[in-house]
């Protein structure tokens, strides 16, 4: 799988193309569904993430640190 940032570069490039609306009705489609599965797997890769930082601040709270 690409990096987050390659896939957050080809969704924006998505945007600007179905936004020019150059492209046939098939291929602005095929462009909108891309970047739903695109969306999806950013979207699911935030929130692990978040969850992962959340984690590691209750750990380090309970620890005594002085995190926010």
């Amino acid at each position: 799988m690409d990096s987050f940032e390659k896939r957050m570069s080809r969704l924006e490039e998505i945007n600007e193309l179905l936004k020019g609306q150059k492209s046939s009705f098939s291929e602005m489609t095929a462009l909108f569904e891309e970047g739903i599965k695109l969306s999806e797997s950013l979207e699911k890769e935030l929130n692990q993430a978040e969850q992962k930082i959340i984690h590691l601040k209750e750990n380090l709270q309970e620890k005594g640190s002085d995190l926010p």
